[in-house]
């Protein structure tokens, strides 16, 4: 793709989307392993004070060196809850999120909206106070960040 052509189609995609505040590499390997793409995406996102967040498809990534070095808030998931549909390993991944969180003092999560994903995280999210975690949106772990955050986890869909 031209970076005219790339521009113009993530410009339509965001304006698809009302009040977008972050991004994600969901199905992006080979695009993250991209500088030269990668600059264009974090100018773009620069300018509109959109966030990135990693999805880590790709142990080749740039995001975060690229988003550094153009101001862009970066985040990286830690958990993949649901690459196996099973709800008992998606309930043992959500169980690790909890452990990540409370080791790293916040964690996140991504997912696909799988209707076992949905069930695990119904049961499990109302179960947070009883594992000493609070949910948090993307946007408080930003600015959060350089603060010490006790316990959070975000879930990304």
């Amino acid at each position: 793709m031209s970076e005219n052509l790339f521009i113009s189609t993530l410009s339509n995609n965001i304006h698809s989307i009302p009040n977008i505040i972050g991004v994600n590499n969901h199905m992006g390997s080979l695009l993250t392993k991209q500088i030269v793409q990668m600059e264009w995406l974090m100018d773009y996102l620069y300018l509109r004070n959109i966030f990135y967040v990693d999805s880590l498809t790709s142990s080749n990534t740039v995001t975060r060196e690229v988003a550094n070095k153009q101001n862009v808030p970066y985040l990286k998931r830690d958990i993949f809850l649901d690459n196996n549909r099973d709800a008992k390993y998606i309930d043992g991944q959500f169980k690790l999120l909890v452990s990540v969180a409370k080791r790293k003092g916040a964690a996140i999560a991504i997912g696909h909206p799988h209707p076992e994903k949905i069930k695990v995280l119904t049961t499990n999210l109302q179960k947070l106070d009883e594992y000493g975690v609070k949910l948090i949106s993307l946007k408080e772990m930003i600015e959060d960040h350089h603060q010490n955050i006790n316990s959070n986890l975000s879930l990304l869909k």
